[in-house]
């Protein structure tokens, strides 16, 4: 084999990878999209869990780093600042209605024998407390205090990604919890990632031998 047939083979045989590559990045990023446009239109389901409550489910999106950083509300812009590589971002709305039971008083507000004791049975305080945190009604009454279901509603973001103290630190993989509701906080996160193990034929060592190889068996053949 001359120089000149090794260089067009060595040639086509990088062109014939380069062709496959790319291929099959066509046919990734076209089932992506799809994946994708079928996550843009899916619906929160909702279903009764192993645990006995109820779970949200929804498809997810797959992005690209920069697409992620198009897609960021301003509110999740300014969460993901701390991070310098984002694994998963998650927002979900929940709110909160709690019925309250009526609470008794221990003494009524009129005693009885009082010269009002006719108008204890009409009395009766009412009003409403709305606000971006919280609401709720309630009713007073002489012997006892209602409260209207208690409502409280907040924005949860949750992100998953790489945090490190100064550009050249060591990075951390590092889970935060963000509800948007100043009223509301979060007591506890435990942060779980599955990690992929690398196959010996993706280790740099490998990668080094698989050259080193590929050099030697060029240089043989020139020399040939």
């Amino acid at each position: 084999m001359t120089r000149k047939d090794f260089i067009y083979g060595t040639l086509l045989v990088v062109l014939m990878l380069f062709s496959t590559f790319q291929c099959n990045g066509r046919l990734d990023a076209e089932k992506r999209s799809l994946s994708n446009l079928n996550a843009l239109i899916d619906t929160v389901k909702h279903y009764k869990n192993a645990i006995g409550t109820e779970t949200a489910k929804v498809s997810s999106l797959q992005l690209t780093n920069k697409e992620l950083k198009n897609s960021l509300s301003e509110t999740e812009k300014k969460l993901v600042k701390p991070f310098h590589k984002v694994k998963s971002l998650v927002t979900s709305g929940v709110k909160v209605n709690v019925p309250v039971a009526p609470i008794a008083f221990d003494k009524p507000i009129i005693p009885d024998g009082l010269p009002c004791d006719s108008l204890k049975q009409n009395f009766e305080r009412t009003g409403a407390v709305f606000n971006k945190n919280y609401e709720f009604g309630y009713r007073v009454t002489n012997d006892s205090l209602y409260i209207e279901p208690f409502s409280t509603s907040s924005e949860i973001t949750v992100v998953t990604g790489f945090q490190r103290k100064w550009f050249w630190g060591r990075s951390t993989l590092v889970t935060e919890v963000t509800p948007t509701n100043r009223t509301w906080t979060v007591t506890s996160v435990t942060g779980k990632a599955v990690v992929e193990p690398i196959k010996w034929h993706q280790t740099t060592l490998a990668k080094m031998i698989a050259g080193f190889i590929i050099f030697r068996t060029g240089e043989k053949i020139l020399i040939e």
